[in-house]
């Protein structure tokens, strides 16, 4: 899963500085802190 940020002052998302891909687990703290295992949702 890949995550962006949006920079309002260009209007444009952009990949995340820290962390731009995850595998296995998503964790970030923007907007809001949140962890999802990502590999729990393949197996549903």
């Amino acid at each position: 899963m890949h995550e962006f940020w949006l920079r309002r002052d260009v209007g444009e998302y952009v990949p995340a500085p820290e962390h731009p891909r995850h595998a296995e687990k998503l964790e970030t703290d923007r907007p809001f802190p949140i962890g999802i295992d990502l590999a729990s949702l393949l197996e549903l």
